[in-house]
């Protein structure tokens, strides 16, 4: 008889249980800031159209702007990478210690050997999987930093 274990089992090969969940507080303020980001952007948006659609182009203040909120949206992004890489590998370590359990289960005789050595290996592979992810986020983020512009200067092409 196969033991479940529902929570864990196979869950980085399937692309669930991706880092920690927040908490429910944490989501929800996290959810609300983008949400209030977005609605602001939105509004930007909007005024900048109505301003082209009348005639008016888009002045320095407009391109700032513009420069912030991708600056932002840039921090956000290797924040949540970050984050994900951290996941990746508190992930990977609980499939290694789990992998351990099921291995000393089956040397202790408990339930059934050959089930648990079957897990463990499962387990392994997860974590492997979750490495492979984290070094897969480190990359792009040292691509990405590699690539972005350092200065505001170099950001306007050479002109300050």
């Amino acid at each position: 008889m196969a033991l479940e274990d529902p929570v864990c089992r196979g869950s980085a090969q399937r692309g669930f249980g991706r880092g920690l969940r927040m908490e429910p507080q944490d989501a929800a303020a996290a959810a609300a800031e983008r949400a209030g980001s977005a609605s602001r952007r939105t509004r930007e948006i909007a005024d900048r159209l109505t301003r082209l659609a009348s005639g008016h182009p888009t002045d320095t203040t407009d391109l700032r702007d513009a420069q912030e909120h991708a600056d932002e949206a840039r921090e956000r992004a290797q924040a949540s990478f970050q984050r994900a890489i951290e996941g990746h590998e508190r992930a990977a370590r609980s499939h290694e210690r789990t992998a351990a359990v099921h291995e000393e289960a089956a040397r202790r005789g408990l339930g059934d050997a050959e089930e648990h050595h079957r897990r463990a290996q499962q387990h392994r592979q997860d974590a492997v999987a979750d490495r492979e992810e984290a070094a897969h986020d480190r990359e792009r983020v040292a691509r990405d930093r590699r690539t972005e512009p350092t200065s505001s200067t170099e950001r306007n092409g050479g002109s300050a």
